[in-house]
């Protein structure tokens, strides 16, 4: 299991410069409560980071992931 998978990361790491470029790069970011989207991504250690449209709003995510290949792993 990856070390990270437990590791909380805070605004400090998204500003610095240990953090990865972006996948998705620049897109519309609308307040609609179903967004889907399709990536081609290369094999490697991905963090997902799932936000509302308006700040400092909680709230429950649904998130589903769907793979082509004979391994993939979530945790």
């Amino acid at each position: 299991m990856d070390k990270n998978v437990e590791k909380k990361y805070d605004a400090e790491f998204f500003a610095s410069a240990t953090a990865v470029e972006p996948v998705i790069g620049e897109m519309d970011y609308t307040n609609t409560p179903e967004v889907t989207s399709r990536f081609l991504l290369h094999p490697g250690s991905y963090l997902l980071v799932p936000s509302t449209f308006d700040a400092n709003t909680a709230t429950d995510f649904l998130l589903r992931l769907y793979g082509w290949t004979t391994k993939f792993d979530c945790w």
